[in-house]
């Protein structure tokens, strides 16, 4: 996507994208406790069980809403582009923006117990299997 609409939501994408060093809105301190957020329902993300992580997934896909989000600004995408990239509705891109916005310090604290894990050498995931 080029020209002066790509530029127009790139930027958008990043005044409204940016995660600060600013709390988000949590209500909790650690992981565990959960964010406030006026949207209960989500139609394309979904909880997932796991020991401590709360964070919510693409629905139908092993994929965090936070990995996404991430990927979006690493890669400087608009909502389009990721939408196409990650096979998803536009609808499912607007969702993971607004669900990561509204809780960014448990995002924030997940990705803290990772790294507090990781260096401790502890595998997060189970491997993967092929048959």
């Amino acid at each position: 996507m080029g020209g002066i609409k790509a530029n127009h939501q790139r930027d958008w994408l990043f005044q409204h994208l940016r995660v600060s060093g600013k709390s988000g809105q949590g209500t909790g301190e650690g992981i565990g406790m959960i964010t406030n957020s006026s949207k209960t329902q989500w139609q394309y993300l979904e909880k997932r069980p796991h020991p401590w992580r709360q964070q919510l997934y693409i629905k139908g896909r092993r994929v965090k809403a936070s990995v996404i989000y991430s990927d979006m600004i690493v890669n400087e995408e608009t909502p389009e582009e990721a939408a196409e990239n990650w096979d998803l509705p536009l609808a499912a891109i607007s969702e993971v923006i607004e669900y990561c916005q509204s809780h960014q310090e448990l995002l924030k604290q997940e990705a803290a117990e990772e790294r507090r894990i990781v260096l401790e050498g502890v595998t997060l995931e189970p491997p993967v299997t092929h048959r």
